[in-house]
């Protein structure tokens, strides 16, 4: 699966999951990169782009996932997709708010 495929077959609300919070202009989420105790990941209700609310990072769903597994290196970031296409399992499961 290459970027463009990725683009037209995935949003950010598939990577992540089940959102902690639906607000009127979104979804918020725990960041899964770092130890997130309050929800500050933004996600748009189209789910095609996201802020991180703490440090005001954004991007789309390959930036997402590059900050999510810790690389840039887009074969790396393909295989992301190809794991799940062929498992038809999910990515990752949201934190419930405690």
């Amino acid at each position: 699966m290459n970027v463009k495929q990725i683009k037209e077959q995935f949003t950010c609300l598939d990577y992540l999951g089940e959102p902690l919070k639906k607000m009127s202009n979104g979804y918020l989420y725990r960041c899964p990169w770092k130890d997130d105790k309050h929800p500050s990941l933004s996600v748009t209700l189209d789910g095609g782009g996201w802020h991180d609310l703490s440090d005001g990072t954004h991007g789309n769903l390959i930036d997402l996932v590059a900050r999510c597994i810790g690389t840039n290196d887009f074969r790396q970031i393909c295989a992301q997709f190809d794991s799940v296409t062929k498992n038809t399992s999910s990515f990752h499961q949201s934190k419930t708010l405690d």
